[in-house]
């Protein structure tokens, strides 16, 4: 998807958030940064327990789309989605004041308007949907002696893996210094410093060959590679049958499966980047 920077996306958009009330009848509120952390608690899995809660955001400067002949005042986007799992899911756009030429147009494709409530959430409250909601203490489960020195090692590959494909799903061509970087993806101000225009981070040689090397050598057992030209691969029978063991393990609920995507394909051939995703 992305995450190209303009400054000024994130000072223009409006954040709201939708429930119903003691009458049953539907409100609208700001979002609140006690609201934020109220929906985004690990204890319940960042989830809403209403069902129906939807988050708003909402342009109305079309210059964020660079749409410099649109007139204000008629012009404005919302993307409204449910929060589960730390993801924005059932995600819907409404829109008035454009043509549905313009709207199918680069710069108002779903990834740029997605791109854009991206930026506001993370610059706002530090929303990081790439963040691992699966527990992944593997170093403690063996020191408790829970697992091999073995199994270390393939639970490893495994996290491994789901942030790979996390990553190609969201970030594109540009998933490797995010991934290489992505404790920075948990505040915004210092990743602010240091992201440039085109959505990279600036990554010493030696850390995007580490990583690289840490990729190639994920057992295929587990993880499926797509072949020269594109970027991402799909996890296999195998290795959804080994998180079901670890979430087992770990007394953490089968129902975290649906957080993981399992398959991602960027085709690197192109110029643009086009995306395959299944969840």
């Amino acid at each position: 998807m992305g995450t190209k920077k303009k400054k000024h996306w994130t000072d223009s958009l409006e954040v709201q958030w939708s429930g119903k009330g003691m009458d049953n009848k539907p409100y609208l509120s700001d979002m609140t940064n006690k609201k934020w952390k109220e929906i985004s608690n690990p204890d319940n899995y960042y989830s809403t327990t209403d069902k129906s809660f939807r988050l708003y955001i909402t342009c109305r400067d079309p210059q964020v789309y660079d749409l410099m002949s649109r007139e204000k005042m008629n012009f404005e986007v919302t993307l409204i989605g449910h929060f589960k799992f730390n993801q924005l899911q059932d995600i819907t756009i409404q829109g008035t004041g454009f043509t549905s030429q313009e709207f199918q147009h680069a710069n108002l494709s779903f990834d740029e308007i997605f791109s854009v409530a991206y930026n506001t959430l993370f610059k706002r409250y530090n929303w990081n949907p790439l963040k691992q909601i699966i527990k992944t203490d593997i170093n403690l489960l063996r020191a408790e002696e829970k697992i091999s020195y073995d199994m270390t090692k393939i639970y490893s590959d495994l996290f491994l893996s789901l942030d790979y494909l996390a990553f190609v799903n969201f970030f594109g061509r540009n998933y490797l210094t995010n991934l290489c970087n992505k404790h920075l993806l948990n505040d915004w101000e210092s990743y602010d410093k240091v992201v440039s225009d085109d959505g990279t981070i600036p990554t010493g040689s030696k850390e995007i060959q580490s990583m690289k090397q840490r990729i190639n050598r994920i057992n295929p057992k587990y993880l499926e590679k797509w072949g020269s030209g594109t970027l991402g691969g799909k996890m296999t029978d195998d290795g959804k049958r080994l998180l079901d063991g670890y979430l087992k393990l770990t007394n953490q609920p089968l129902e975290l499966k649906d957080s993981v995507i399992y398959e991602a394909r960027v085709w690197t051939i192109f110029t643009e980047n086009r995306t395959q995703v299944v969840g």
